[in-house]
This record gives C-alpha cells, sequence and structure tokens, in this order.
C-alpha cells in the first residue's frame, strides 16, 4: 500500500512540474513579445490559445510548448483551437497562428497556414517559419535563449 501511495506522489509532483514549466515558457513568450512592441497576454484556460498577442492590424495566437527532449509532438486539434480563435476576430485583417516551441537555449517559430491531418513534430533543427518584428527578431536570431 505505501508504494502504490509513493507512486501516485511521485506521478502528481511530475505532473505539477511539467504543468509549471509549460506556464513558465508562455510567460517568457508573452515577455519576449512585448519587447518586441507587442500587447500580449497568456490565456489561462486550455480551450484557446496558450496566448495571444498584437501590433496594429494583426493578431497572432499562439500554442506554446516547452520539452528537453529532442522532438516535440503538436496534434491537429490543438491547432485547429488556434484558428477556431482567430476565427472570433474578424476586425484584425492579418491574423496568424504560430506553434511556438522552447527547447534548451532556442526557440522554434512555426506560422500555421491551415490545421494539418497528421501531429506536426518539430526539433531544434527545425526552421522557424515566423518572427517577431522589429528589434526582438534579430535578438532571437543572433543569441542562444
Amino acid at each position: 500500500m505505501h508504494f502504490l501511495i509513493s507512486c501516485a506522489l511521485k506521478r502528481l509532483v511530475s505532473v505539477v512540474r511539467h504543468k509549471r514549466r509549460g506556464r513558465r515558457a508562455e510567460y517568457d513568450l508573452v515577455e519576449l513579445l512585448q519587447r518586441a512592441g507587442y500587447k500580449a497576454r497568456r490565456v489561462p484556460a486550455s480551450v484557446g490559445p496558450d496566448a495571444f498577442a498584437t501590433r496594429g492590424n494583426q493578431l497572432l495566437a499562439f500554442e506554446v510548448k516547452t520539452t528537453r527532449r529532442t522532438r516535440v509532438r503538436i496534434p491537429p486539434r490543438q491547432i485547429a483551437k488556434l484558428f477556431a480563435f482567430l476565427d472570433l476576430f474578424d476586425y484584425y485583417p492579418r491574423r496568424t497562428a504560430v506553434v511556438a516551441v522552447r527547447f534548451p537555449r532556442k526557440w522554434v517559430f512555426l506560422k500555421m497556414k491551415e490545421v494539418p491531418a497528421r501531429a506536426v513534430i518539430v526539433t531544434p533543427e527545425t526552421t522557424s517559419t515566423w518572427q517577431p518584428e522589429g528589434r526582438l527578431a534579430r535578438w532571437l536570431r543572433e543569441t542562444k535563449h
């Protein structure tokens, strides 16, 4: 009995750490976007994007992932949430869905044009297809973070 309780507690601690690490990546992304001049916020519920940002006539919705491993898998349903959120805001002529993955010392940003049929696999070697505009873009390209 003691062994089962111990295993359950270890699993619970692991899940809490994982969620905390993900939340930290979301806050870090929001901070990066704000430094680049975007108005950005983290969304605390899992029904929409993890974060969103605006700048001028542009609205961005982000699915944020973080890992210590060499790859991340993003299911189509998580990308579909981004497009559903963006569809609510016809006011913005430029609406963009972005998958943001933080690996140790590197961010990878993928601009999504549509909901994929299969899961998207992202590795540290994946080339970013979106960059924030302005001075932060150069900083992201030139530094390890």
